[in-house]
């Protein structure tokens, strides 16, 4: 079966009033309706029997540096928003979305947070899509320079040696906000499979070295940890994300 519906039209707005009169029209049609924001789905669906209302024409960023804050149109990838972060030396979490703008089934274009609309604010935050539109995010951002990360790619025997330093770890002092995590995949082009892993250290390198002297001792077969931006630590999962995607994507045989 194809992973994939017919939809009847697909409206590209550029601004929530826009969005507005494509739910309008949809609901006064009984057309069912699906959402599309950035296109990044785990199952890979996002369309309907119906109208899609595809945001990738709202991608704006804008950085309020005086109130600290980022706004990024629905549409928009992360990366729109590290880059733009990244020109001004900030950097925002994703989990602290504090403020949004969004169409709800009747047309009306609200603003949700904690103070304003908070019934919606939290529902969107559970049911994302089966509550509004959000058109537009605000996020506190902060001054970040640049942190030390990247990726150390090992042979499968030193599985049980990562295993017993991300135990180890996990029982340090996690309030300095250094990170790591283990991924499994297969070498490019190959059959090989490898252990990846991203530690992400708050400091200078040295001072990484010796954080995660434990984890370097274990003997990787690549080593491409640097000093880099947040922006850059951002994409280095991408190469990963990108092979799982093909995967749910090939055809069974």
């Amino acid at each position: 079966m194809p992973n994939w519906n017919k939809l009847a039209v697909v409206v590209r707005p550029t601004c929530a009033e826009e969005v507005s009169a494509a739910v309008k029209f949809a609901v006064a049609n009984k057309l069912p309706l699906a959402v599309c924001d950035g296109g990044h789905s785990t199952s890979e669906m996002s369309s309907s029997e119906g109208m899609v209302v595809h945001l990738g024409n709202m991608r704006n960023v804008e950085i309020g540096q005086a109130m600290m804050t980022v706004s990024s149109g629905g549409g928009c990838l992360w990366a729109d928003v590290d880059s733009a972060l990244e020109a001004c030396g900030l950097a925002t979490v994703g989990g602290a979305v504090n403020h949004t703008g969004m169409v709800t089934s009747d047309g009306s274009i609200l603003e949700a947070s904690e103070s304003q609309n908070p019934d919606l604010f939290w529902a969107v935050r559970g049911a994302g899509a089966q509550i509004g539109v959000v058109t537009r995010f605000t996020s506190r951002v902060y001054t970040q320079g640049q942190v030390w990360s990247g990726t150390l790619t090992f042979i499968p025997d030193k599985l049980p040696e990562l295993v017993a330093f991300a135990n180890e770890f996990h029982n340090r002092d996690q309030r300095e906000g250094h990170c790591f995590a283990i991924a499994v995949g297969y070498a490019p082009y190959g059959a090989t499979r490898i252990l990846s892993t991203i530690p992400l250290y708050h400091g200078p390198g040295w001072e990484a070295r010796v954080y995660f002297s434990n984890l370097l001792s274990i003997g990787s077969i690549m080593d491409y940890t640097s000093m880099m931006s947040i922006a850059q630590v951002n994409i280095l999962q991408n190469p990963m994300a990108n092979t799982a995607s093909a995967a749910s994507r090939a055809p069974a045989t």
